[in-house]
């Protein structure tokens, strides 16, 4: 066979490879790993194996198999992460729970995001200064319990020097975090970060705060907690000029009341239902657009125009 040959047979199965092991097909991955396990040595365009993807997918039969043609569970890309880390933050537990039944090594990343209090704890003690750990995208542990919203672990994390100011590589503080994912226990996990110094309006890189994501999430209780902390309810974001009023109707869905519970709690902190974005809509433009009748009559009832 030529040489070009091979290499697009072999460019083919790394990409069949990649998309059976994404999307839990572990028989069909088994078939092109028999027929070339030349992929097994091959990285992906984001630079993940596929026992990481595998992990990120959460399919312990892909994992299981990959494992079993011997490829490396402690392996890490650039930024550091192993297949078990991405299990981790994926929130696939039972992945996790059967690489570590493997021999994986865990880590303090690992540990936050599983809600484990108590390796987070073991692995403070060994090396106090992991407290202030980078994830490879600039996120510390805190930013990871809260986003998942263990008060418990956050606690733990500010008690022991954690800064509830600091941020990622894109501008995102520990409250980004919680209010972007809006799990249960976020108002509470939200409390115990403006209590140690975080800025309710801190800006990401895009401009947003906190209260963009909260309300794009719907989470009612915690954009009543954050416009009751003070949170602005004009600010408008750097990329689209996007006020979280704009946010709540375009994330709005078929369930209008949820979203326009949070329009009215909006309205009532001085958001202006006329404002517009950098394409010239107005919340009501932008109800009309995504054709969110419901809401579209809420605005016009608070005076709203296009």
């Amino acid at each position: 066979m030529a040489k070009n040959d091979d290499n697009d047979l072999l460019s083919d199965a790394i990409r069949y490879a990649f998309r059976a092991a994404k999307h839990g097909d572990w028989i069909k991955l088994k078939e092109i790993v028999a027929s070339d396990t030349r992929v097994l040595e091959c990285l992906d365009s984001d630079g993940l194996t596929l026992l990481m993807q595998a992990a990120r997918a959460g399919n312990v039969e892909s994992i299981h198999l990959l494992l079993e043609c011997g490829m490396d569970i402690d392996t890490r890309n650039e930024d550091g992460w192993s297949a078990l880390r991405f299990a981790a933050r994926c929130q696939n537990r039972e992945a996790a729970q059967f690489l570590s039944d493997h021999g994986a090594k865990s880590d303090i990343f690992v540990a936050a995001a599983l809600g484990d209090k108590q390796a987070v704890e073991n692995s403070l003690k060994l090396q106090p200064d992991l407290v202030f750990a980078n994830d490879g995208y600039g996120a510390q542990p805190l930013h990871w319990a809260a986003e998942f919203s263990y008060p418990e672990l956050v606690d733990l994390l500010l008690q022991v020097g954690a800064k509830a100011k600091s941020s990622d590589h894109w501008g995102s503080t520990a409250l980004h975090f919680t209010a972007q994912k809006g799990r249960d226990g976020c108002v509470e996990v939200a409390t115990l970060l403006l209590d140690h110094g975080a800025k309710i309006d801190a800006l990401d890189h895009d401009g947003k705060t906190p209260l963009h994501l909260a309300v794009r999430r719907r989470r009612l209780d915690l954009v009543k907690f954050l416009l009751a902390r003070g949170a602005r309810a004009r600010t408008q974001d750097k990329t689209l000029g996007c006020t979280p009023l704009h946010s709540a109707v375009e994330r709005a869905n078929e369930d209008a009341l949820p979203s326009i519970s949070v329009l009215e709690l909006l309205l009532r902190a001085g958001a202006d239902v006329n404002v517009r974005n950098e394409f010239g809509e107005t919340p009501l433009g932008v109800a009309l657009r995504c054709e969110q009748t419901q809401i579209a009559d809420f605005l016009r009832q608070r005076g709203g125009i296009e």
